[in-house]
């Protein structure tokens, strides 16, 4: 039987599910059809998602989101990062953002990724996937929005 190599494919969105945003819902429906494109073609993708732990609301904020994958899938792995603060202010944004880019670079070259995936109305995420292109040599599909 031949064997397939997996296709790594990291996706950066800032927000994700349980987060309301633009970005989290076009990374969920993204990773979605990813899903049921594997499923028929004998899995051929390995996801990784890297997001921020939700933060924008004080009810969801904490680590009970951390580990969750709510695809209940073993080619998907959605890793969120720790980000301080819950939208203060631009300059507290900005901090945040500062510690997910310092944490997802690292995360995403490990896991080595053919295909890099980025979506956001910060240009930062576009520009974090950028970076993670030129050490891992990857294609970047930029999905640029506002």
């Amino acid at each position: 039987m031949l064997k397939i190599k997996k296709i790594n494919i990291c996706i950066f969105s800032y927000y994700f599910y349980p987060d309301i945003s633009a970005g989290a819902l076009r990374s969920k429906e993204l990773i979605k059809y990813l899903l049921k494109v594997n499923n028929k073609k004998n899995e051929i993708y390995k996801i990784i998602l890297i997001s921020s732990i939700p933060n924008r609301f004080n009810k969801l904020r904490g680590n009970k989101f951390k580990n969750v994958n709510i695809f209940k899938d073993k080619n998907i792995k959605i890793i969120r990062l720790w980000v301080p603060f819950a939208n203060k202010s631009k300059i507290h944004e900005l901090i945040s953002y500062f510690f997910f880019f310092l944490q997802a670079i690292p995360t995403a070259i490990y896991f080595k990724p053919q295909i890099i995936w980025a979506t956001s109305a910060k240009s930062l995420t576009l520009y974090l996937a950028s970076i993670v292109k030129k050490f891992t040599k990857s294609d970047l599909y930029l999905d640029i929005r506002d």
